[in-house]
């Protein structure tokens, strides 16, 4: 991944992601979200102007490209000194957008880079709230309990209430990917939620 980076190849890939050619878009995201998953390489990444092209090929609708534009500003928010630069790029609406509107996988890259972004300051998490994440967040984890709940179980709560706990939340939204807080904890978190 280093050696990628060090040749020079971001621009490149940057504007791939831009180019009408669809595959090589779908390409360039796919290899942009594997070096994205090398913290060491963020900072450069974000430097060679991918934020605004990922958020683009989010803004797409194309499938697989969108998980992997997710997954990379999942990576990407992991880090605590590039949340700013990833809101800033416009990231969180189309964020929620998948978690309404994606494939499971990329909803849960939404998940977790929204719990990324919100996992440390407060500003981040109430632009967060803002956009409207909560209610998606909710219904992601409203579906995760259906799916893990036995057949003919009952819960554990009354059925007629069905808000999520704050700590529930994080759980299923962090499933993906642990949130790196900047602390030394690598607890899933919602932050200020």
């Amino acid at each position: 991944r280093h050696k990628i980076v060090e040749a020079g190849a971001l621009p490149g890939l940057v504007a791939l992601l831009q180019s009408c050619d669809k595959d090589a878009s779908l390409e360039a995201s796919a290899v942009l979200a594997h070096l994205a998953s090398d913290a060491a390489l963020g900072a450069a990444i974000v430097k060679a102007g991918a934020l605004p092209a990922l958020v683009a090929v989010m803004q797409s609708g194309e499938p697989m490209a969108t998980t992997d534009a997710a997954s990379a500003i999942c990576s990407l928010a992991a880090e605590p000194t590039l949340r700013k630069a990833v809101v800033e790029a416009g990231a969180v609406p189309q964020l929620v957008r998948i978690m309404k509107d994606g494939s499971d996988e990329a909803k849960a890259e939404a998940a977790c880079a929204l719990c990324q972004i919100s996992s440390s300051d407060k500003s981040l998490s109430k632009r967060c709230v803002a956009s409207g994440a909560l209610m998606p967040l909710f219904a992601l984890l409203q579906r995760s309990q259906k799916k893990n709940k036995p057949d003919g179980a009952s819960s554990s709560r009354s059925d007629t209430h069905s808000d999520p706990r704050p700590g529930e939340i994080s759980q299923t939204a962090s499933s993906a990917r642990p949130v790196n807080d900047g602390n030394s904890s690598m607890e899933p978190s919602l932050g200020p939620f």
